[in-house]
């Protein structure tokens, strides 16, 4: 009954080493995954802050175009003002010359 007890006990001592290296197996493996794991996050992370950078850069140069926009819009604005002033103006000095050449 000893022996059969003792054969039982080696075999489940040799199981039980079996599980451990095993164990030990996957431990590696995880710890190669979680390096793995670790060298994308930190690649992930300094890209966002790339991207975040773009952005903001994105950002500052679309204000500035709107910013230039705005201010080609009311530069147009006057220019047609002025056009529209120079015309007028033009066409009185026509009137005036036409009015000369009838006077000689």
């Amino acid at each position: 009954h000893l022996t059969a007890n003792l054969t039982e006990v080696i075999e489940e001592k040799q199981h039980l080493r079996a599980n451990l290296t095993e164990v030990k197996k996957k431990k590696k493996q995880l710890k190669k995954i979680k390096e793995y794991l670790t060298s994308n996050l930190t690649e992930v992370t300094e890209e966002k802050q790339r991207l975040s950078a773009n952005l903001a850069e994105t950002t500052e140069v679309k204000e500035r175009l709107t910013v230039n926009l705005t201010e080609a819009r009311e530069e147009k604005s006057r220019m047609e003002h002025t056009l529209r002033d120079n015309t007028a103006y033009i066409s009185k000095l026509e009137g005036q010359l036409n009015q000369l050449e009838k006077s000689w």
